[in-house]
């Protein structure tokens, strides 16, 4: 008890002061915008100044809102409740919040309602707005089952804000979880209540070039992005954002943010990715364009956040969308189609749907399929001849790896992202073998010649990893029954 009465008596922040040494009380006061964190220990000692006397009080989890005088909408304190819990606790409740909030009131006092401001957000009885959500709503979901992105989220001007705090805020409006565990439920729950202001990342595209996407967000600050603890424990890195408007909506905004997988292929290949994520978008959105009037099929400007050796670097690089996974470029193709990977046929029959670039004087395009197979275009004045030939392995696609699948007499060959979760093995096998998941084991041989059972989507990359870090073009699994 002691030393929870010495954290509560031990902070002090001047208004003056920086705001990396205001501390969590006065960063709340300053943006005037409630601030949360699932883990004081992901705080540094700038950013939580009372850190290690609050672990040493075993205090999990904080919560910090402003405190407005009713009349005046002025901020006069700041109300910050801790637990021992991990998981954001009943701050986090509504129905807490409600009666909170409601004690306030007796006594003139407001207390800053996230819930409340993205009730009247998506609550919108406007058809226009409404239309935009689930327009907006259908193409999230469709980039991140296609892309397997674990999270997107939209962010609109919060009207409920005005006349309480000053500049005009973010409020999450539409969001997607595509990877259902449980700190990401939790980041998706707690953005509905947070409010993102312009002076962060999230902000940076409300302007030129409107595309902003950033190697690793957890290198980022407090101060430019505000939900940082709730990211660090989802482990994600790539992060991907940029501004649209809608013909539904006319000037509205509409700020989206997509989380990308955290395997290496996205890092390796950010650009190539980017392209195909706008090329869906491209494909899906019926209303949307960027902010700044351009279509998101034209060439468009993204600005990049790299960071090395501590120090954050920024450019501006050129994108293309590149539609149904297609990244046609002089001299090259950089992969095939996604929904044509386990069909050779596909990927001949897709490629000819498209316009093929300007060619070399050699007149021809190439591109590595898997170990076996190559794809080769010769360009003509009418449309592209393809035929099939065989060369030498090589890994020139590096998002796809070949599964090579044993069982009993019998050897099938598909193509996965190196993303993939078991389920999606498991799926192919069914499409050839008809063995239903559950049925049968999964194993492979690693370095030492072990078997290895895969019995989960971690050992399914472990095997993945394996097989490439030997320099072997094609994964070999055995199947037996159970």
């Amino acid at each position: 008890m002691g030393m929870c009465r010495e954290y509560n008596n031990s902070f002090y922040a001047d208004a003056e002061c920086t705001e990396e040494l205001l501390g969590l009380p006065g960063r709340v006061f300053l943006r005037q915008v409630p601030e949360s964190t699932p883990k004081v220990k992901l705080y540094t000692l700038k950013e939580y100044p009372q850190r290690d006397l609050a672990l040493r009080c075993k205090i999990g989890s904080s919560w910090a809102v402003p405190v407005f005088d009713h009349s005046s909408h002025t901020c006069v304190g700041v109300l910050e409740i801790v637990s021992p819990c991990f998981m954001p606790p009943v701050w986090h409740n509504k129905s807490f919040l409600d009666q909170m909030y409601d004690i306030f009131q007796e006594f003139g006092l407001l207390c800053f309602d996230g819930y409340k401001h993205h009730k009247m957000q998506t609550g919108d009885k406007n058809k226009a707005s409404t239309t935009a959500f689930l327009e907006l709503k259908r193409v999230l979901t469709t980039v991140c089952k296609i892309h397997e992105l674990p999270l997107a989220k939209t962010w609109v001007p919060c009207s409920a804000c005005n006349g309480l705090v000053q500049g005009q805020l973010l409020s999450e409006a539409v969001v997607f979880c595509g990877d259902r565990n449980d700190w990401v439920d939790v980041f998706a729950k707690v953005s509905k209540c947070s409010h993102l202001g312009k002076g962060g990342v999230a902000g940076m595209v409300l302007s030129s070039p409107n595309m902003l996407y950033c190697s690793d967000i957890t290198q980022l600050s407090l101060a430019e992005y505000p939900l940082l603890p709730y990211a660090l424990l989802c482990k994600f890195r790539g992060w991907f954002t940029l501004c649209l408007q809608s013909s539904h909506t006319a000037n509205d905004i509409y700020v989206l943010e997509f989380f990308l997988p955290t395997s290496n292929r996205w890092g390796n290949n950010s650009q190539t990715s980017l392209s195909l994520i706008l090329g869906t978008m491209e494909e899906n959105f019926i209303t949307f364009k960027l902010a700044s009037g351009q279509e998101l099929g034209d060439l468009l400007s993204v600005e990049v956040m790299n960071f090395q050796n501590g120090l954050k670097l920024h450019s501006v690089e050129k994108i293309q969308a590149k539609g149904r996974g297609v990244m046609l470029q002089p001299g090259h193709l950089d992969q095939p189609p996604m929904d044509a990977i386990s069909n050779e046929t596909n990927v001949v029959s897709e490629a000819q749907k498209y316009n093929l670039p300007s060619l070399e004087q050699s007149g021809k395009v190439t591109t590595q399929l898997d170990s076996s197979d190559q794809l080769s275009m010769d360009h003509s004045k009418n449309a592209p001849s393809v035929s099939v030939a065989h060369t030498k392995p090589t890994f020139q696609d590096a998002d796809i790896v070949t599964i090579r699948a044993k069982y009993e007499n019998n050897t099938i060959k598909f193509r996965l992202s190196l993303s993939s979760r078991l389920v999606a093995l498991q799926q192919e096998v069914a499409k050839r073998l008809n063995l239903e998941a559950g049925t049968y084991y999964i194993r492979y041989k690693d370095e030492e010649n072990e078997l290895i059972l895969i019995a989960c989507d971690e050992d399914l990359q472990d095997c993945i990893h394996s097989f490439k870090s030997l320099g072997d073009t094609s994964v070999v699994v055995l199947l037996e029954l159970k």
